[in-house]
């Protein structure tokens, strides 16, 4: 499903950073050998780098996630599918958790939250301890009930469940430009359960009350914020039909799979109709189709990847949440851990009476039952494998774009009046530095709009050259028309910059691209 994103387009140029940036410069020479910029001539005996936008092919990801986890000890691998999480704001002792432990993922939860989106920035800068190959940043930013980011004010499912489709996927996407501004990469956000019981604990965080409603919504809602922070669908294969909450117990239901299919799996084949990156299993049993919880449960991994067609990262929801349910079987973190890696989970999650050592304890585990052959080493290596896909995405990527304060606005007014520029450049030249192929500085400022959630067109490097996407102006338009309505306000915060034309008109991105 990572080939439905517009991220996974920008790998190529990552793909080439691993075989050495000395290799890489003097391809991108002689991609754009005797390139002058526009209005000039390019001195006798010299060569100019061209920066032009250039998807690159999709496979570039998957063959360098494959030749990197090729490489991987067992150890390493075991510790790329785990997700840990430590309840502080201390950048240092955020740093020194992912550096000694080496896993492959961090969720942030409340008490990671500081109270400015940029101290947010400066901690999930702090857990990327190598930006070329960054940890999977997740958040649960569902809105309302379950909102770690405070200032997120925009809808949540609380009024989203009754409001057209279109508002649901404007909703996520200003939800997930929040997200992706925090430098986090994946919202944990797409709530695919449906209930019509408002004694559920699932009730308020739904997004329909029927399978058709919530369908119709989470499709919209995955799209929508999918370019900006990889949407998540939860919890499948769904609450609704099974009483109980999960974080206290299993939740159980004698529903047929017959049934399912006709209910349940709709919103679920709805978000991920509509490409979402990962799935999130829940911790509840459909006896009927399997009897242990969904999360341990190789048959439910079976029917989303050959029923439903899902192809990407399959995650759990919180292994804690096993425990917590008093039952014996469950009370081991690690032996958690190895169950659900080996029905099929690609990533695993550890957060509720985890410690800092949780973690590490788990991937000792996975190896251990690797050596043992309690596991698989195929089933560890294709898990391994899809983490790395993503985070090979994410470090193309960047960490988000802030306002731009060195851009002029040209060819947009300071609201919505002006339309967009029509001749606006396709093709970027200027001299192409080291410091361009670096992923991390792709998250610098490139046109962003002051917390109103709408991003400008965004750039990637791709094979050595500048990738600018667009984003859908249409959705984006009507997504901003809905914030100044809600805040009672005529004008943004900051004026939308086009990014073509501040490059035109400015000769330059960024300083930290090098372009000049």
């Amino acid at each position: 499903m990572l080939a439905h994103r517009r991220r996974s387009a920008a790998i190529g140029g990552l793909t080439a950073l691993l075989i050495g940036l000395g290799a890489v410069l003097p391809a991108v020479a002689a991609a754009g050998a005797d390139a002058p910029e526009p209005g000039e001539s390019a001195a006798p005996g010299t060569t100019r780098s061209r920066v032009r936008i250039e998807a690159a092919p999709d496979a570039a990801t998957a063959e360098a996630a494959s030749t990197l986890v090729a490489a991987m000890s067992t150890r390493e691998r075991a510790a790329s599918v785990v997700m840990g999480h430590i309840p502080t704001t201390d950048i240092g002792r955020l740093r020194a958790y992912m550096q000694g432990s080496g896993i492959g993922g961090f969720i942030l939860m409340g008490a990671n939250i500081p109270a400015s989106e940029g101290e947010l920035r400066a901690i999930t800068a702090s857990l990327a301890v190598d930006p070329a190959l960054p940890p999977v940043l997740a958040i649960d930013q569902e809105g309302g009930d379950v909102s770690r980011l405070p200032w997120d004010d925009l809808p949540s499912s609380l009024t989203l469940k009754t409001a057209p489709p279109e508002a649901a996927a404007s909703a996520f996407a200003g939800r997930g430009a929040l997200v992706e501004r925090a430098g986090i990469g994946v919202n944990f956000g797409i709530v695919a359960d449906f209930t019509a019981d408002p004694g559920s604990f699932i009730y308020r965080r739904s997004l329909g009350t029927t399978a058709v409603d919530s369908a119709a919504r989470v499709g919209p809602a995955t799209a929508g914020g999918d370019p900006f922070a990889a949407s998540t669908l939860k919890h499948f294969p769904g609450h609704g039909a099974a009483p109980g909450d999960s974080h206290v117990g299993i939740p159980s239901t004698d529903m047929s799979y017959d049934r399912w299919a006709a209910s349940e799996a709709l919103p679920f084949a709805a978000g991920i109709d509509a490409g979402a990156p990962l799935l999130m299993y829940g911790h509840l049993a459909y006896t009927a189709v399997d009897p242990a919880p969904a999360s341990l449960s190789a048959e439910w991994h079976r029917i989303a990847r050959e029923e439903l067609g899902f192809e990407g990262i399959a995650v759990t929801d919180d292994l804690g949440m096993l425990q917590t349910s008093g039952i014996p079987a469950y009370q081991d973190p690690v032996a958690n851990a190895v169950a659900a890696i080996a029905a099929g989970n690609d990533m695993v999650l550890a957060v509720v009476l985890s410690t800092a050592d949780t973690a590490p304890r788990m991937v000792d585990g996975l190896v251990a039952a690797v050596e043992s052959g309690t596991l698989s080493a195929d089933r560890l290596q294709e898990a391994a494998t899809r983490v790395t896909r993503l985070r090979l995405t994410l470090a193309a990527e960047g960490r988000g774009l802030v306002p731009c304060v060195e851009c002029s606005p040209v060819g947009w007014s300071a609201g919505l009046a002006a339309p967009r520029r029509e001749n606006a450049p396709t093709e970027f030249v200027g001299p192409l530095g080291e410091r361009a192929l670096a992923p991390h500085i792709l998250g610098l400022a490139v046109g962003r709009l002051d917390r109103d959630g709408f991003d400008a067109p965004r750039g990637h490097v791709v094979g050595g050259r500048l990738h600018v996407e667009q984003t859908d102006v249409a959705r984006k338009r009507e997504g901003i028309e809905e914030h100044l309505a809600r805040h009672e306000r005529t004008e943004l915060d900051r004026p939308l910059v086009d990014v073509h034309a501040c490059v035109q008109a400015s000769g330059l991105l960024h300083r930290g691209l090098g372009l000049a």
